[in-house]
C-alpha cells in the first residue's frame, strides 16, 4: 500500500477537498486490505513461491563478494548504487512519458470507460511511478475517479517495489505471477467498494 495518496490528500484539507475522517477511513481501509490480503495470499499461493532465496547466485551475478565481513557493507553499496541507477532511470523516461502525455488525458482514458474503471485503474497502478498515486489521488479528489477506482488503482501501485522485485528476482514466471496477483486482488477489491458503494 506504498504510494503518495496520503500527502495529496492531506494537501486538499485546506480547500475543503476532503476531511480528515474520511482521509483516516481510506488509509485504514487500505492497511486493513493490505493485511488481510496478504495472509489470504500467503495461506493460497505460498506453497507456489520459494520461501528462501538463494543470496548467492544474485552475488555472483552481481559479482559482489558477500561472503566476507570486511566486504559486506561494500557489496550491499554497490547494490543499492546498481538498483538506484535503475530505477532513476526508469522514473527518468516515465516522468517523461507522464509529461508528454498530460495528466488530464492520463485521468480521462481511466474514467472514460466506466464498465472497466477498476480493471484499467489497477492496471494503471502497476505502472512504478509516484506520479501514478498521484493523478490517481487527485482525480478521486476532483471526483473524476470513485472511491473502488481510487482503491484499485492504489493497492496496485507498489510503487518502485516492482522495479526492485525485476531486477532482483530472475524468477520471470515468479514475478509475473506476483504481479498478476497483485493486479487482481487489487481490481476485485475496487469492484467490491464500488459495489457496496452503491448500496449504501
Amino acid at each position: 500500500t506504498s504510494d503518495e495518496m496520503l500527502p495529496v490528500m492531506l494537501s486538499a484539507l485546506t480547500d475543503g477537498g476532503i476531511d480528515v475522517g474520511k482521509i483516516l477511513a481510506i488509509v485504514a481501509g487500505k492497511a486493513a486490505l493490505g493485511i488481510i490480503l496478504g495472509y489470504i495470499v500467503d495461506a493460497i499461493f505460498g506453497r507456489f513461491f520459494r520461501a528462501g532465496k538463494d543470496i548467492h547466485s544474485f552475488c555472483e551475478r552481481e559479482h559482489c563478494e558477500c561472503e566476507g565481513e570486511e566486504n559486506v557493507w561494500l557489496s550491499a553499496l554497490k547494490h543499492t548504487v546498481k538498483i538506484g541507477i535503475m530505477l532513476i532511470a526508469v522514473n527518468f523516461v516515465l516522468n517523461i512519458i507522464f509529461g508528454l502525455i498530460g495528466e488530464e488525458h492520463l485521468a480521462a482514458f481511466m474514467t472514460g470507460r466506466p464498465v472497466a474503471a477498476e480493471l484499467l485503474l489497477a492496471l494503471f497502478g502497476l505502472i512504478p511511478n509516484c506520479a501514478v498515486s498521484v493523478i490517481i489521488t487527485q482525480s478521486y479528489l476532483a471526483g473524476v475517479v470513485t472511491l473502488g477506482g481510487l482503491f484499485a488503482g492504489l493497492l496496485s501501485n507498489a510503487g518502485i517495489g516492482l522495479l526492485v522485485l525485476l531486477r532482483t528476482n530472475r524468477n520471470a514466471k515468479e514475478n509475473m505471477a506476483i504481479i498478476a496477483i497483485l493486479y487482481v486482488l487489487s481490481a476485485l477489491c475496487g469492484m467490491a467498494i464500488t459495489a457496496i458503494s452503491a448500496l449504501i
